[in-house]
């Protein structure tokens, strides 16, 4: 019992692991996303500040872009319990809440034909996960639901994985400048800052191993942990070499992103008798973990007239999340059997993400007779996370992306469109060889596994964008 407190903490902040792949997609800007994101080598306007900065070396005189998108995030997960009983759990499908992802950038030319200024304010491209809450019943209190939990298992099969990552937010703003070294080379840096607030919503379970089952909702404590850190710096740098004139290599490094704060963390005790006399003081813990590295190298031929072609290799170095560090600050449990007062010690967690990359495929078409450009792209991205550690809070799987972008041009404005959509295979995880477990705070040894199953899901964007050159 002395783990209890410690383990649900953990497992508040566990969702952190869907910021793999299965949270960012792999793709960002409604131009470069037209082009499958083959970008890298090929950019020439503030929207390259995210690929590769030393992109904007090309920009002459001010350009000023403006761009969103929406995505619309799939999931449908049938549990299969640890038990085997398929017809126990419906199936249960992701609410995406839609929001709109802004991109805001703007570049100038401040020494001619040598010095580049420019900066970015957007978000990662990103679906929001909201699965059923538990349908405790009606109570007197919302607060403490206690005997008002009939039909908590069939309502939220998922809820020991993930409930809800409603209210997450990610911004980063880039400072930009770009060098043209010689003719044939651009040096391009960024200094950035990412604006976090996570916020992840589950439950766990504190179902003592003596009476009724590791999945009784009236062991259920739901638990909610917030994260505002608004202070996360990091750096890009880049090259753009142009060997010949229709060739051009882009080289980016994306330096990973050192998070770190105070989270807030709140957790419902359950509403077994057990814990009518417990209690909770404190709530605060200092969180750490790290976003990946990146490497992007991407080759552009314009070889043919208008016809600009882009192939692009990304590496993401997610493998660095192999742990969560938590350390509690002054967090403690009271009254139950046995213990007066325990105070929750420091803590990591093993994460046992894999490193990810992409290969992109791209081009655009400026038609000469009307001011309409035309891009088509392709993206495969391998999956962050394998079958065995597979749930709802990170299911990030290997995928293929098409993408459609158009531009038009009129009175010096030009207008950017963008349709993509993500294919993923059918997962499914035999109940037997999942990993990912639930937590169990009194009875750890008794946490069943809680990702078996089958997961089925797709993603779709589309993107609007205006972009003045003056």
């Amino acid at each position: 019992m002395r783990r209890a407190l410690l383990i649900g903490l953990v497992s508040l902040l566990l969702p952190t692991q869907a910021l793999a792949g299965g949270l960012f997609l792999g793709g960002h800007g409604v131009r470069p996303l037209g082009r499958g994101g083959a970008f890298t080598a090929g950019g020439d306007d503030p929207g390259g500040i995210w690929y590769n900065p030393a992109t904007i070396a090309g920009v002459k005189g001010w350009d000023v872009l403006l761009d969103g998108s929406l995505i619309f995030l799939t999931l449908d997960y049938q549990r299969v319990d640890s038990g085997g009983n398929l017809d126990i759990y419906p199936e249960v499908s992701n609410d995406n809440p839609l929001i709109p992802i802004p991109t805001l950038g703007l570049a100038k030319e401040v020494v001619r034909d040598k010095l580049t200024l420019g900066f970015s304010f957007s978000a990662p491209y990103s679906g929001i996960s909201n699965f059923p809450r538990p349908n405790y019943g009606p109570c007197a209190d919302r607060n403490a639901p206690r005997k008002c939990i009939d039909t908590a298992a069939t309502d939220a099969p998922q809820r020991y994985s993930l409930i809800s990552l409603d209210g997450t937010l990610f911004l980063q703003l880039d400072l930009a400048a770009a060098w043209q070294i010689v003719p044939e080379v651009a040096l391009g840096v960024s200094l950035q800052n990412t604006f976090v607030n996570f916020q992840s919503l589950n439950s766990i379970s504190s179902y003592n191993g003596f009476s009724s089952g590791p999945e009784d909702p009236e062991f259920d404590s739901l638990s909610q942990m917030v994260l505002t850190d608004l202070f996360n710096p990091s750096g890009k740098v880049g090259l753009v070499i142009t060997p010949i004139p229709d060739v051009r290599i882009g080289i980016s490094y994306q330096l990973p992103v050192w998070i770190g704060g105070d989270a807030r963390v709140d957790v419902q005790l359950p509403a077994s008798p057990l814990y009518s006399k417990s209690h909770v003081e404190g709530s605060l813990a200092q969180v750490r973990l790290t976003l990946p590295m990146v490497l992007r190298v991407g080759v552009e031929v314009r070889l043919i007239p208008n016809l600009r072609l882009e192939v692009g290799f990304d590496w993401e170095q997610w493998s660095v999340m192999e742990a969560l560090r938590i350390k509690p600050d002054g967090v403690y449990i009271y009254n139950i059997p046995g213990i007066d007062k325990y105070e929750v010690p420091e803590m990591s967690v093993t994460l046992n993400l894999r490193d990810t990359f992409a290969v992109r495929l791209g081009g655009e078409y400026f038609f000469q007779t009307i001011p309409l450009a035309l891009r088509l792209g392709y993206i495969y991205e391998s999956g962050a996370v394998e079958d065995v550690y597979a749930s709802v809070m990170a299911w990030d799987d290997d995928k293929h992306m098409a993408t459609l972008g158009l531009s038009y041009t009129v009175g010096g404005f030009r207008l950017d469109l963008v349709y993509a959509h993500t294919f993923m295979n059918e997962r499914t995880v035999d109940y037997r060889e999942s990993q990912a477990m639930q937590i169990n705070p009194i009875n750890p040894s008794g946490a069943v596994a809680v990702g078996g199953g089958r997961y089925r899901g797709m993603i779709d964007l589309v993107g609007i964008g205006i972009n003045k050159s003056f």
